[in-house]
């Protein structure tokens, strides 16, 4: 009977000596989990990198007349900026805004092969609200996140070409609905800096554009729809 007391009470000490381990565990995951929710719910992250159109076309009806048939290939690479604000209202969600710009750039010099000279700006701005979600903290330095967003996306094309002496320059515009998906990983370096990697989608086309204030029906739907790459900072208030 004793040694079944006192294997009984040995089970009970081990329980509760693992039970209070738990707990201990528990509440120091909890405090540093909640130290980057609770004293800096305002998070600033900003961010560049590379951006790739997947339409293979760019002519916007008078694109096709340029001498240089890989014009088009050309512009589907550009430089991607991000800005967004997340509000974290809880330790794994947040509301918040994304600001983004993707420019892409391409130009030719008359030569024996062209008759012109060109120079094409592409802009594609994007402005909309968010929704974001994280896991925990992983390992104490590392969070998996995914945004959603959907907004207002606006195309800005400036061209211009000059033959002899003649220059003429135009701008094409139009707004539309745009969206956007992002996976990332961040990377806590203390409680007010992380470092951001990510990959992102945006999403949107046109079928008009506004140029020298005349509304131009395209012939095909101009597709803005892109993949990107980017590294940032983020910073939290």
């Amino acid at each position: 009977m004793k040694k079944a007391f006192l294997v009984i009470a040995l089970l009970f000490i081990c329980a509760y000596s693992y039970a209070q381990d738990t707990i201990n565990k528990e509440n120091k995951c909890q405090k540093i989990c909640n130290k980057h929710y609770k004293q800096s719910p305002h998070h600033f992250t900003m961010t560049i990198g590379y951006g790739f159109t997947l339409s293979d076309k760019h002519d916007l009806g008078t694109f096709s007349n340029y001498k240089r048939s890989d014009h088009a290939r050309h512009m589907r690479h550009g430089i991607s900026y991000e800005l967004d604000y997340d509000y974290n209202f809880h330790k794994n969600f947040a509301f918040g805004l994304v600001f983004s710009m993707y420019n892409a750039f391409d130009s030719y010099y008359k030569d024996a092969t062209h008759e012109e000279t060109l120079s094409d700006d592409k802009y594609i701005f994007y402005i909309g609200p968010s929704f974001l979600a994280h896991t925990n903290l992983i390992d104490h330095k590392w969070y998996l996140y995914g945004r959603a967003t959907i907004g207002y996306m606006n195309f800005r094309n400036a061209v211009r070409t000059l033959e002899g002496s003649s220059s003429v320059s135009d701008t094409y515009k139009r707004g539309t609905f745009g969206y956007g998906l992002e996976l990332g990983a961040e990377y806590v370096c203390n409680r007010y800096l992380s470092l951001n990697g990510q990959i992102n989608f945006m999403g949107g086309n046109i079928d008009k554009v506004k140029g020298n204030e005349t509304e131009i029906d395209l012939s095909e739907t101009e597709n803005l729809t892109r993949l990107g790459l980017a590294l940032g900072v983020k910073i939290k208030l």
